[in-house]
């Protein structure tokens, strides 16, 4: 298959898969005519999956403003007893009984805590779920916690956990740690050093990503 020919599939302009491809290969030039490999047409549906699937995330993004007061927001509890977190404004106490332990937490309770630094928040207890409401500006100082958690070594000894065990860790550390093992897990796959499929598996599992694609 040439890249016009997929690029006409794809319903994009030649010329972007001609610069993914010239981008990632320095031994050849591609122009719109090129012959594509299977592999290269798997490489560029997978690279195209992402931009579009970025894409239709940049136009959901909401902003630390647009949570309403009392919309719920996804967090689990990372610390092996019960934890009981107050809500400042509701009055409600949210009981996590036990790591993983899952609980829905009012907005306006969660960003109380943030801004009066909450021990919970900022020496976790327990995990806010949402990315989203993490990467705004607003809260960079706890995804900032988040990122700090997990040393280069703790990362190394998740991966290198069995598949069962992995699974469960992996759920349970934050979005932004789990975004880290998947770029070197990424990495693996590119270097041809990856050798745990059953660990892409639960990845693309859990995070929607296509691991699948690449090995």
């Amino acid at each position: 298959m040439k890249i016009y020919e997929l690029a006409r599939e794809l319903e994009v302009k030649s010329k972007v898969l001609v610069d993914l491809m010239n981008e990632n290969n320095d031994d050849k030039k591609y122009v719109a005519t090129s012959v594509l490999t299977e592999d290269q047409v798997d490489f560029l549906n997978l690279e195209m999956e992402n931009i579009k699937e970025e894409e239709e995330q940049k136009k959901n993004v909401k902003t630390d403003a647009d949570y309403r007061p009392d919309e719920m927001i996804p967090c689990h509890s990372i610390f092996p007893g019960v934890v009981h977190f107050y809500g400042i404004h509701s009055g409600m106490t949210y009981k996590f009984v036990g790591s993983g332990d899952r609980r829905n937490v009012e907005y306006q309770d969660l960003k109380a805590a943030m801004l009066e630094g909450y021990p919970s928040i900022f020496n976790p207890d327990i995990i806010i779920e949402d990315d989203n409401l993490l990467n705004d500006e607003h809260w960079i100082d706890v995804k900032n916690v988040y990122a700090n958690m997990f040393d280069e070594n703790d990362i190394q000894k998740l991966m290198n956990l069995r598949a069962s065990d992995f699974k469960v860790a992996f759920t349970q550390v934050p979005a932004v740690v789990q975004k880290i093992i998947i770029e070197k897990y990424a990495t693996q796959i590119e270097n041809g050093t990856f050798d745990d499929l059953s660990k892409a598996k639960i990845i693309d599992e859990i995070c929607g990503t296509r691991f699948d694609l690449k090995y």
